[in-house]
């Protein structure tokens, strides 16, 4: 359905937002790699928004604990930091996203110092 919504408008903000998130609760590659499409494609549009950097961080998150890849937790952190820059004061995710980039930078760190 959220895709036939793109389809008739592209630039439909709100339903990307939502399609992202939808692809997202199911933890299926081809998937999440969809989803991540969208929450970038929505950062490119309009890098001002908080909330596309919370989906991008949950994405490389997800992909960093499932793979242990490096990059994938550098990803994550980058995109938490983001969201903590953007969204306002009193947002209900922003303590939650500084504090999961700061776990994800002490255990890149730790993982570093012990390969």
């Amino acid at each position: 359905m959220g895709q036939r919504l793109l389809d008739v408008n592209p630039d439909d903000e709100p339903v990307e937002y939502a399609l992202s998130g939808i692809l997202l609760d199911d933890y299926n590659p081809p998937k999440t790699i969809e989803a991540l499409g969208l929450a970038q494609g929505l950062i490119n549009q309009d890098p001002t928004r908080a909330e596309p950097y919370s989906l991008v961080g949950e994405i490389y998150y997800m992909r960093w604990k499932a793979h242990h890849q490096e990059s994938d937790g550098e990803q994550a952190r980058y995109a938490y930091l983001q969201y903590v820059q953007i969204a306002p004061d009193g947002d209900a995710f922003k303590k939650r996203a500084a504090a999961l980039a700061a776990a994800i930078g002490r255990k890149l760190k730790t993982a570093s110092a012990n390969p």
